[in-house]
């Protein structure tokens, strides 16, 4: 793909470009070797390595990243550590006091009655959380497909 046809190339031509050539018009002489020697500067940088690090130094990429993450092999909350947020310590510590709580004023039978309707909840929660994490997955994997094509104004 050439610059011009990529989202970046549209951008620097369609906005940046005019935008530079208004300043640049409107600049004096005695302005114009400072300018020179900033261009200067930038064109040495753009010349030299391209300094990049997408991974932490010793990480390894990992290349079935995102077929475990839609398989639900990889759980995002594991690095998340939720369990060592505040928050979800103070609600695990009110669920315990709640469920001591029916314990006691409950029979056993409507103990049992009471957990198999909160599994059937917990179930149903998961299967919805996995069609939510499937329609987001999905979107997700579409706005980066139509970030790369580049594609401007143009509905799929």
């Amino acid at each position: 793909m050439a610059f011009l046809e990529s989202v970046r190339g549209a951008r620097f031509f369609d906005g940046q470009l005019p935008q530079l050539i208004k300043h640049l018009g409107a600049l004096s002489t005695d302005q114009l070797p400072k300018l020179t020697k900033a261009i200067d500067g930038v064109t040495a940088a753009l010349r030299g390595p391209v300094q990049c690090q997408l991974l932490p130094d010793g990480a390894e990429p990992d290349e079935n990243l995102l077929r475990d993450l839609y398989l639900g092999f990889y759980e995002p909350a594991d690095e998340a550590a939720a369990s060592s947020s505040p928050k979800y310590q103070e609600l695990t510590a009110q669920l315990k006091a709640a469920e001591e709580n029916l314990r006691k004023q409950l029979s056993p039978g409507a103990m049992e009655a009471v957990n198999a309707y909160t599994q059937l909840l917990v179930d149903r929660g998961c299967v919805e959380n996995g069609m939510v994490f499937g329609a987001g997955f999905k979107c997700a994997t579409k706005l980066i497909a139509a970030g790369l094509a580049g594609k401007r104004g143009q509905a799929s």
